[in-house]
């Protein structure tokens, strides 16, 4: 069964999904942030129809230590989020630090010369990858 991987935002959520031996990330699609009990209820109806096993949602982490990072704005709403996951979700949800992630699938695409509007679900791709080479 996959995992999926999520790269939060507050307008655009992109998402990624695993092979089934976990050993793989690919980029899933990208979807609009409407309200996280909007998000939450299209990601749950998502992981019923892909019989997804577990989610990983990034964590915006800094070099800064985690007290410091627990007062940052976009972590309590990430960590806020991934609350309602655990809240609502018949499956594990966990975290992935996803330092750099959203720059580096920017320098991805650019280096490929696609466009960068899809960086976010190559964000989370790059943020379940972490988490699959971890795991494995």
């Amino acid at each position: 069964m996959p995992i999926l991987g999520i790269d939060y935002g507050d307008r655009k959520v992109g998402l990624a999904i695993s092979d089934d031996k976990h050993k793989l990330a690919m980029p899933l699609s990208i979807i609009q942030n409407t309200g996280d009990k909007n998000l939450a209820a299209e990601i749950k109806q998502l992981c019923q129809k892909d019989n997804i096993e577990k989610v990983v949602v990034g964590l915006p982490l800094s070099k800064a230590p985690l007290k410091k990072d627990l007062q940052n704005e976009q972590i309590q709403k990430v960590i806020k989020f991934i609350k309602l996951l655990q809240k609502n979700f018949p499956i594990k949800v966990v975290t992935e630090d996803e330092r750099m992630t959203s720059k580096m699938a920017g320098g991805l695409l650019r280096s490929q010369n696609q466009k960068t509007k899809d960086d976010d679900a190559v964000a989370a791709m790059l943020i379940l990858q972490t988490y699959l080479d971890k795991h494995n």
